[in-house]
């Protein structure tokens, strides 16, 4: 009575095995979200920011370098002062941070695409492997 036969261990897969990699499926797709996310939010904001920052670098020279008329009716350049040039270097440096943030965004995504792929691939050697305990 207590006797448990080959043939019906071999028949039902143990659901430990089962439900561990379940489990592992499921945190790894939900690492590959939470990174999906966090890469294209990276992205998408970054992206913003620095195409601010560069158009107020680009306007910004521009104010330096257009003529203005002097009482005299004359044109003369504007000479660039300390702070301008200082104000353009930190437009400068936050434009190449967050150029740097995009790049982050990106490798966040390559990160995710890993996961979901390691999932994919447990996923079907799970399937594989259930298979053919069930068909034994």
């Amino acid at each position: 009575m207590g006797e448990v036969s080959l043939e019906s261990s071999l028949a039902d897969p143990p659901p430990l095995k089962k439900t561990k990699a379940t489990k592992l499926i499921r945190s790894q797709l939900f690492i590959g979200l939470i990174l999906l996310l966090l890469g294209a939010g990276n992205i998408l904001f970054a992206q913003h920011k620095a195409d601010y920052y560069q158009e107020h670098i680009q306007s910004t020279l521009l104010q330096q370098t257009t003529p203005t008329k002097s009482t005299h009716e004359s044109f003369h350049l504007p000479q660039p002062s300390a702070t301008s040039d200082e104000h353009i270097e930190h437009l400068r440096a936050r434009h190449s941070f967050y150029r740097f943030c995009i790049l982050g965004g990106k490798i966040l995504l390559c990160f995710s695409g890993v996961f979901f792929l390691s999932a994919l691939v447990l996923l079907k050697s799970t399937k594989v492997s259930i298979d053919s305990h069930s068909s034994s």
